[in-house]
């Protein structure tokens, strides 16, 4: 089934608290670009 970009969205809710917060399921992976770039302390 082709996916038509003109009537499709892509929705993210709530990710942040996995990205940013320890614990959370990505802050591993997520971890050293917040302490290499500065973005999240």
């Amino acid at each position: 089934m082709p996916t038509d970009p003109s009537s499709t969205a892509l929705v993210l809710i709530e990710y942040q608290n996995d990205l940013t917060s320890e614990g959370g399921v990505l802050h591993g992976a997520d971890a050293p670009v917040m302490a290499g770039t500065g973005i999240a302390g």
